[in-house]
Parts: structure tokens; C-alpha cells; sequence
């Protein structure tokens, strides 16, 4: 639904990361809902397991979402990790 960049808040002097909507699928009501709510929520939730959302918006037409930026591996390179995850940090 989105594509996520990192970027730099001037105003914050921070790291952030940016989702914004897909092109393809800006035009879909349905879609704009969806990443709109997804924002809303997100953004109104604080809990240490997930992400603080710091703004959204649209521009020209394009919704975006501006979050937390977390430095890592991506969820999908984590699972494919050969060994097994401790029991301890799985339910962490």
C-alpha cells in the first residue's frame, strides 16, 4: 500500500521514516481509507512495541505518514535467520 523512505526532519533534527502511498493505488478510495486510518490510529496508540507516528498528510494528491525511524533488519530477513530466536525474545 505504501512505499517507506527515510528522511530527515529539519524542524526536529531527527531521523524519520516517511511511508507514502503508492501512486497505483492513490486513486482508490477505499485504499486512501485505509492508509488514512492506519495513520489515525497509529497515531493516537503508545505502546513500546509500536511505532510512534509523528504526522501525516497529503501532497499533490499523495497521502504519507511520517514515523519513527527503527535501525535493523527488516522483519523478513529476522525470520530467515538460520538459527532459532530464543524463547525469551520471541515473547519480548
Amino acid at each position: 500500500m505504501g512505499i517507506v523512505y527515510s528522511a530527515y526532519d529539519e524542524r526536529n533534527a531527527r531521523l524519520v521514516a516517511v511511508k507514502v502511498m503508492m501512486a497505483d493505488v492513490e486513486g482508490d478510495t477505499e485504499t486512501r481509507e485505509r492508509f488514512y486510518r492506519e495513520a489515525k490510529i497509529a497515531g493516537r496508540l503508545q505502546h513500546r512495541n509500536l511505532i510512534n507516528v509523528y504526522d501525516m498528510g497529503e501532497e499533490e494528491g499523495r497521502l504519507y505518514m511520517v514515523m519513527e525511524l527503527l535501525r535493523g533488519v527488516t522483519l523478513t530477513e529476522y525470520l530467515k535467520r538460520p538459527e532459532p530466536v530464543p524463547l525469551e525474545t520471541t515473547l519480548d
